[in-house]
């Protein structure tokens, strides 16, 4: 489905993220995996009146109808790997697009999406402006403001400001302590945080780039994040596997939860 479903005067007045995508590595089909969700990473940020997105995986896909044809769309890119980039290749926004993305492998905003988007591997490449991610900018009436995470590659850990509110996004990144994440996410409204795997397979899974669920919970509690939104499940998780972690996350009282696909996170 393109577009989802969306009451456009109620947007318009609520700071807000909607999870449009949170699967990770790979975009997953079926009933094992309807209730989270099979698209890839992408979310829509609402603050002070300011529309941006972060990250063009399928899930971008889900964008509502009436933002497709808005005249302009901020799209902020973590890193460039396939997962984050695959909603890219097909999306039918009409307007100006700007993508933000950090230079990475010697290759500029511009370049990395078109080596991944340019025949023979896909016959068109996507219509957009493409700007340098820094350290601090502002797009409107939104502050940004970036660090380096731990992750093949490297990946930009994103923090959006406006309106009083703060939403961090901290997708693909292995936390080295719960205080790694602390500063710069110190005090948000939302943590939307990596943890693709658990603390029982870490021994397996170290170095891939990516965080256990139980270290994203320990990440927000030493943050003082006020929600938390796990991210970027296992391709290979199924809803009844994140119902059990999901039991366990909730025991602790606070707004903590593993992100759905549609969900709308008030701030």
């Amino acid at each position: 489905m393109i577009g989802m479903e969306y009451n456009k005067e109620v947007f318009a007045l609520t700071d807000s993220v909607t999870i449009l995508g949170t699967r990770g590595s790979v975009p997953v089909s079926g009933s094992k995996y309807a209730k989270y969700g099979g698209a890839t990473s992408s979310y829509l940020v609402r603050l002070d009146g300011e529309t941006v997105v972060l990250d063009g995986g399928t899930g971008l896909l889900n964008l509502p109808d009436f933002l497709l044809s808005a005249p302009s769309l901020n799209l902020l890119l973590s890193h460039p790997h396939a997962d984050h980039l695959h909603g890219l290749g097909v999306f039918p926004f009409r307007g100006t697009l700007s993508i933000y993305a950090k230079t990475r492998g010697g290759l500029s905003p511009e370049e990395q999406l078109l080596r991944y988007y340019s025949p023979p591997l896909w016959p068109v490449s996507p219509k957009a402006v493409y700007r340098e991610l820094e350290e601090r900018f502002t797009l409107g009436s939104i502050a940004v403001e970036t660090a380096e995470g731990v992750h093949p590659g490297g990946v930009s850990l994103i923090k959006l400001s406006g309106g009083g509110k703060t939403v961090v996004y901290a997708s693909d990144t292995t936390l080295t302590g719960a205080s790694s994440l602390a500063s710069f996410a110190a005090d948000c409204d939302l943590l939307l945080c990596d943890g693709q795997f658990c603390r029982a397979e870490w021994s397996e899974k170290r170095g891939w780039g990516h965080s256990a669920w139980e270290d994203a919970a320990e990440a927000a509690r030493a943050a003082g994040a006020r929600k938390l939104r796990i991210i970027h499940h296992s391709p290979t998780r199924t809803d009844s596997e994140l119902d059990a972690f999901s039991r366990k996350l909730q025991s602790s009282g606070f707004d903590w939860a593993f992100a759905r696909e549609g969900e709308e996170v008030e701030l």
